[in-house]
């Protein structure tokens, strides 16, 4: 009904190419590949499809949980594609386009809720950066936003993800032991929580989703 309305009203629409605007997020997969390493070409090619409308004045923000590095790299990227333009990592805060990165925290099912309720983590590549994209978070983010560096913001990310996915290993661990032992997981699980210190979490058929390991790959 949110969709419908907005799409009725005017203020969204969907299109098949970039077009002028002051913001640009970025929000797209990143697979593993056969060797289990992060896939970041989907990033690559929106920064490349991006790049050709971007002017002076406008933010880049890339919110797909991404390798530490990543949002330097796509400094890098689109200033290959713009030598007209002056980027982070070549002017700093006088760059024309500013970039960042602030990693999505919603949890499927409560999308429009946890969009505003949840506190948001904004790495800029500069200070100045993270102030502009604090600014557009602000207008609906009423939980807190922090500003830290974007090499910071992308290790959060990653630490939150191998955080729930040792956590949700730990639980399916539990559930195969028990099987082996002939031993009910859930009444396990629950005496096992009412000590004041433990939370475990509920067996189910994987981690899912893009949950890295716990040693994720660093740009150089």
């Amino acid at each position: 009904m949110l969709v419908q309305s907005a799409v009725t009203t005017g203020k969204l629409r969907a299109t098949l190419e970039p077009e002028a605007a002051d913001v640009f997020m970025i929000a797209v997969p990143t697979p593993f590949t056969d060797g289990f390493k992060p896939d970041v070409s989907y990033i690559e090619a929106a920064v490349k499809k991006i790049a050709p409308v971007l002017v002076k004045g406008n933010l880049l923000i890339l919110e797909s949980t991404s390798p530490v590095g990543t949002t330097e790299k796509i400094s890098q990227w689109v200033s290959e594609i713009r030598p007209d333009l002056s980027f982070p990592h070549q002017s700093g805060e006088q760059a024309d386009i500013q970039i960042a990165h602030c990693p999505e925290r919603v949890l499927p099912g409560y999308v429009i809720q946890e969009l505003v309720s949840n506190d948001r983590v904004i790495g800029g590549l500069t200070p100045y950066c993270a102030e502009q994209a604090k600014l557009l978070y602000q207008l609906f983010v009423k939980a807190e936003c922090i500003i830290i560096d974007a090499r910071t913001a992308e290790m959060a990310k990653l630490t939150e993800n191998s955080f729930r996915d040792v956590n949700i290993a730990f639980a399916n661990e539990l559930s195969i032991i028990c099987d082996k032992l002939n031993i009910n997981v859930w009444e396990l699980i629950k005496l096992a929580n009412r000590h004041p210190r433990v939370n475990i979490l509920k067996p189910g058929p994987g981690v899912g989703g893009a949950l890295y390991c716990s040693c994720p790959l660093v740009y150089s």
